[in-house]
């Protein structure tokens, strides 16, 4: 999720993971070469995201082209 904050210095935005300490893990120095996914970036607030509604859709675009029959056809995951 991105979050914007609007502080002193300015408008920021960071991104907030569900699990960042797992990432964190799995690739040693990551926040501290990405400050904008540190979610303690301005202290003394710390961002997190406790949940995550997930919804799966599809995006299809349909466009007439007199001088081709088919373009391409198959099933969207």
């Amino acid at each position: 999720m991105k979050l914007n904050i609007q502080s002193p210095a300015g408008q920021v935005q960071i991104w907030i993971f569900q699990a960042i300490e797992q990432i964190n893990q799995a690739n040693p120095g990551f926040i501290e070469q990405m400050p904008l996914f540190n979610p303690g970036l301005f202290e003394p607030y710390v961002f997190s995201l406790d949940q995550a509604n997930k919804q799966y859709y599809t995006g299809l675009q349909v466009v007439q082209d007199p001088g081709v029959p088919v373009v391409a056809t198959g099933p969207c995951s």
